[in-house]
């Protein structure tokens, strides 16, 4: 049984190298990117259906019912945003993926802030940093929210990891030469 099962992972992990690697092979730095990401989203993905399940089969003595009715359709919504941008991933629909991870984060921390007592008094408030956090792996230091969406960044100038946004293309495009 146990062999079955790491047989199934190994064709998984096989199967997840090729789809990446056809996609962003190309590229060293958004291939890592890409693993990178693929990582985080099929891990949160997993981490919340787990937690999903564990949470649904708890003993009503320790959750109450009105709680599981709140909580559930959001961590069912959330682990499957997850999984469907680590397919997206996989189809080389890097960008999209990102935003879907970005938003899923950001919707679930607050709903778990605000649903917790509101910020001076939930015990969920210290997880306000993750976002922060994730949006710094997933765009970087140099790369911007509006730098994906820009129309302008879309003329094929690229510095660094991610496109210039737009006041930044600008300006790349009218520098003058130096002399």
């Amino acid at each position: 049984m146990t062999n079955l099962i790491l047989t199934g992972l190994n064709r998984l992990f096989v199967l997840h190298r090729r789809c990446l690697a056809q996609h962003y092979g190309h590229n060293q730095i958004r291939h890592f990117q890409a693993r990178a990401l693929a990582i985080i989203s099929l891990a949160l993905g997993l981490i919340l259906i787990v937690f999903t399940l564990a949470f649904a089969l708890t003993n009503s003595s320790l959750i109450a019912p009105e709680t599981k009715l709140v909580f559930m359709p959001l961590k069912v919504l959330m682990s499957m945003a997850f999984v469907t941008s680590y397919v997206a991933l996989l189809k080389g629909r890097e960008a999209w993926a990102r935003r879907v991870i970005g938003i899923t984060l950001v919707g679930g921390v607050m709903l778990g802030v605000v649903l917790t007592g509101g910020f001076p008094k939930s015990v969920a408030a210290p997880i306000l940093l993750l976002p922060a956090i994730t949006f710094f792996c997933l765009y970087g230091a140099r790369g911007s929210a509006d730098g994906d969406f820009d129309a302008s960044a879309d003329a094929g100038h690229v510095f660094g990891r991610g496109r210039l946004s737009g006041a930044a293309a600008q300006l790349h495009l009218n520098r003058k030469p130096r002399s």
